[in-house]
């Protein structure tokens, strides 16, 4: 009589493979692409002339006082990006039930890919010269040490910068896992929001907060 491990010759299961992917990338909603029809060229820049009050008053007779405004312009070149990877059609013969080559060469490089746009996206970000004020809370002031540091002052502070520095209100923030996590156990959070319906922290309310 053979044994119970005789019986039976392992295979592969053919509706069942494991495979890690990241599906919340967001560098299309931080670093919007634009479409251009060659690789290197110029776009225009306008001068902050716009900003400055210029006196308007005319007196009976005269000439309106010139307000005018310059261009300039910058280059931007791009790189092409590329990878690759050979299926044969022997691999495509041979394959097991729970396999498909083609798909996964594909979603393969595609994840590469993505997840290099993604990298160079942050890197663009957070350039010297795009986020030249960094701001890095330590001690008693992060996020985390729930008792002690104040996000909605935080917040308010970095609108605040940006808003002396270019003249426009942010609408926007990009929040990682860990601070999101921190936040919702925040003691500030908590009490801003301990008369809402649910009183649990969430995007839209985290959002309604800060005013972004």
């Amino acid at each position: 009589m053979p044994i119970l491990s005789g019986l039976h010759v392992d295979k592969t299961l053919t509706g069942l493979s494991l495979r890690f992917t990241n599906p919340e990338v967001i560098f299309e909603l931080a670093v919007p692409t634009i479409n251009v029809k060659h690789e290197t060229d110029k776009y225009f820049t306008y001068d902050k002339s716009h900003l400055r009050i210029e006196e308007d008053v005319r007196a009976d007779k005269s000439l309106a006082n010139k307000a005018s405004y310059d261009l300039d312009s910058a280059n931007y070149s791009v790189q092409e990006h590329a990878l690759e990877d050979l299926v044969t059609p022997r691999m495509l013969q041979n394959a097991d039930g729970a396999l498909e080559p083609s798909i996964d060469a594909t979603n393969n490089l595609m994840s590469k890919i993505t997840l290099r746009l993604e990298v160079d996206g942050a890197a663009t970000i957070f350039a010297t010269a795009n986020y030249s004020s960094q701001q890095t809370l330590a001690g008693a002031n992060k996020w985390s040490v729930n008792t002690a540091s104040q996000p909605i002052l935080n917040v308010a502070s970095a609108c605040s910068e940006v808003l002396s520095n270019c003249g426009r209100t942010p609408n926007t923030a990009i929040l990682g896992r860990l601070a999101f996590k921190a936040l919702k156990n925040n003691d500030e959070i908590l009490d801003a929001i301990k008369h809402t319906q649910t009183g649990i922290v969430t995007k839209d309310i985290l959002r309604a907060n800060s005013g972004l």
